[in-house]
Order: structure tokens, then sequence, then C-alpha cells
């Protein structure tokens, strides 16, 4: 059992004043285990979520946006293609799925005016019901 005195002391020296682990083992007779559990309770750490990596480039991102701008139809199976034919690698449909997610990209999808719809008649109605 570790007192909390003994405690205090390893989250001090450990967390505090960087020392190694190795010499607490030693200086307190405690195990590496238990100094890992103390570091794990230390009230004042922060825990963050480490994402991945991205393995986009700046120069990728703005290669997608660029393809996407020319050609709004583009599957995604096809922008993997365009991203291994220019850049020499092989990305999941799922990454730049999500790439495109994260960038909080939409657009409009275009609606096919039926031709019945651009006779004359109809196009004065509708002027006449805007004006």
């Amino acid at each position: 059992m570790i007192t909390p005195e003994v405690r205090e002391l390893i989250r001090n020296n450990v967390i505090g004043n960087s020392m190694k682990v190795v010499d607490a083992e030693k200086t307190f007779k405690v195990s590496r285990h238990q100094i890992q559990c103390i570091k794990a309770e230390d009230p004042n750490l922060v825990k963050t979520q480490k994402k991945r990596p991205s393995k986009f480039t700046d120069k990728m991102k703005t290669e997608i946006l660029m393809q996407l701008d020319q050609q709004s139809s583009t599957t995604l199976p096809e922008l993997a293609k365009f991203l291994k034919d220019k850049f020499d690698v092989k990305i999941l449909t799922q990454a730049i799925s999500n790439l495109i997610y994260d960038m909080d990209i939409s657009w409009k999808q275009a609606t096919n005016i039926p031709a019945l719809w651009n006779q004359p008649y109809l196009t004065q109605q509708r002027a006449n019901l805007l004006s």
C-alpha cells in the first residue's frame, strides 16, 4: 500500500519535475505499474484524444477541391484513383468521404427543368406572378 504522501511525491517528481519512471521506481521502491496508475489518477491530468495524423496534405486537399469544382459528379472511387495517379498514394474511399465531411463540403444537386415548363405561356404566367 502506498501512502498518500508518497503518491504526492511520485506525482510531483514524475509529472512535475520530469523524473524518469525508472528512477522513481528505485527511489520510492514501487513498481512501474503502480507509478502509471498514480499518473493516471492525477486530478490535474488533461486527457486528450489524439487523432491519427491525416494522410492528406494541403496540396492533396486543394486538388480534391479543384477536381470537385470541375466535375461535381465525381464519385469517391474516381477521387481515390485521381489521388493515386496524381500523388502515388493509396487512399480508401472512406478516408476521402471523412475528409469531405470534416471539411463541411456540400453542394446543391442540379434539378433538370422539364422542357414542357419552358413554353412561352408558362414563362409569361411566371413573370406575371412574380411582378
